[in-house]
């Protein structure tokens, strides 16, 4: 789920960042990964959120990134337990206990 979308209007930002705080208010207690803009990425229990898009995540595992090539994770992994992450550092948040089918909103319905 992408957190921000410079390209929208101020008007139309507001609405979609309120529906995009509804839909996280969802997934606390499930599992999450969350990607930073400086290209780190973190894996835990979603705990809260505010409308800063603050997280609390507990049981916080950072995946460590290849010191020679910056875009490659490796296997190693360190605990970081209980962490509070600030909202504008925030570029991704995925779900990671599965995909949510939706339905199709440009599907046209044709009358038989």
């Amino acid at each position: 789920m992408c957190i921000r979308d410079r390209s929208r209007n101020v008007k139309n930002d507001a609405y979609a960042y309120k529906e995009t705080v509804q839909k996280l208010q969802g997934l606390i207690g499930k599992s999450i990964e969350v990607k930073f803009l400086g290209g780190r990425t973190v894996a835990g229990v979603l705990q809260s959120l505010d409308n800063n898009l603050n997280l609390i995540i507990d049981e916080c595992v950072e995946h460590i990134r290849d010191a020679a090539d910056p875009y490659t994770l490796t296997k190693e992994t360190r605990t970081l337990g209980f962490v509070i992450v600030r909202g504008s550092l925030i570029m991704s948040i995925l779900n990671k206990d599965g995909m949510e089918e939706i339905s199709n909103p440009f599907k046209v319905e044709e009358d038989s």
